[in-house]
């Protein structure tokens, strides 16, 4: 989804945030088109990262690709959702 993040800085911010008190979550979408099992493992780890350094909450959601969104246009030019 082009998102442009470092883990390692994400975590460093996490936990920082949560020193200072603050209320901090995560929220992550799975099943994206072309994922991996290993990468949704890989994303597991991340949370189970974040909890160690104190995140309160952490949110899973499953991929849908909003009509009109990039993602969305190029399913329907794979034929892969019918639109």
């Amino acid at each position: 989804i082009k998102k442009k993040v470092k883990p390692e800085r994400m975590l460093r911010s996490m936990r920082a945030a949560v020193r200072a008190g603050m209320h901090v979550r995560g929220h992550f979408i799975m099943g994206l088109p072309g994922q991996t099992l290993s990468e949704v493992a890989e994303t597991f780890g991340f949370i189970a990262r974040m909890a160690w350094i104190g995140v309160h909450d952490v949110n899973s959601y499953f991929f849908y690709p909003y009509p009109g969104s990039e993602i969305y246009r190029a399913l329907v030019a794979e034929g892969r959702i019918d639109p």
